[in-house]
Order: C-alpha cells, then structure tokens, then sequence
C-alpha cells in the first residue's frame, strides 16, 4: 500500500518525497521487526533500574546530554537556530542561468547551505534512536 502511494508520488514529479517516504516506511518496519525479534529471545529484559552500573551509565548520559545543550544554548552562534535571522535566504535561493534544475534537488541544497544545524540536529537525533533501539 505504501509502495503503491509512493508511486503516485513519484508520477506526479515528487522523485525525492516518495524515496524518502518509503524509506521511512521501511525504517520503521526494520524497528518494529528488531523490537519483536529482541522482545522474542529475552522475555524479561533488564530495567534501567535493575543494574546499578547500567543505572549510573543512564544518569551519567543524560547528565553529559544536559551540559552539553546547556553550552550550546550559551554560545552566540546558536541564535540564528532559534530567532531565525535568516529565514529570507531561503526565498532567494536562486538556480541562476544554468537551465533546468528540478524543485527538490534545490530545496536539498538549501537545507544543507543555510539549514547546516537542522541537519546536525537531525542526525544527532537518528544516532540516539537507532543506539536506543540496539540496546
């Protein structure tokens, strides 16, 4: 059902939306197969709690998490992140007199240009769940 909605995606010019969709898709397939297989050969999993070291690894991460955000939100260069300055950028992201540029190939570049903390914020994100999901 999916690959058929992602096909109409792709028919109406929405190359990257419907690649990104299905990969999310199967993401979450691979999620839920990896949570079941886990679920199926360790029917009583240790608790954050059980463990003392496995406890004071949990607070020392959250603890490390918290210092490090809190040094980030003090620095200067954070502020376009939150306040964003420079939304208007993207409006005049511009392919120039090189001919035809697709809509999406652009868009992707000006997420990388002037979108650089997103990205990093995102892929911070991806690398906490998928550790999460392992554990």
């Amino acid at each position: 059902l999916v690959g058929v909605g992602c096909g109409i995606v792709l028919n109406f010019g929405g190359s990257f939306l419907g690649l990104m969709v299905f990969l999310i898709y199967l993401g979450g397939m691979l999620v839920v197969f990896g949570y079941t297989t886990a679920m199926a050969t360790e029917p009583y999993p240790e608790a954050w709690t059980s463990n003392k070291a496995v406890l004071g690894a949990f607070i020392t991460g959250v603890l490390a998490e918290l210092l490090t955000a809190c040094y980030i939100l003090k620095e200067d260069e954070v502020e376009v992140v939150f306040k964003f300055n420079g939304a208007g950028d993207w409006v005049i992201y511009d392919t120039g007199d090189s001919g035809f540029f697709s809509e999406e190939a652009m868009g992707i570049a000006a997420l990388y240009s002037y979108g650089t903390w997103l990205v990093v914020v995102t892929g911070w994100s991806l690398l906490i769940g998928v550790l999460v999901i392992m554990e």
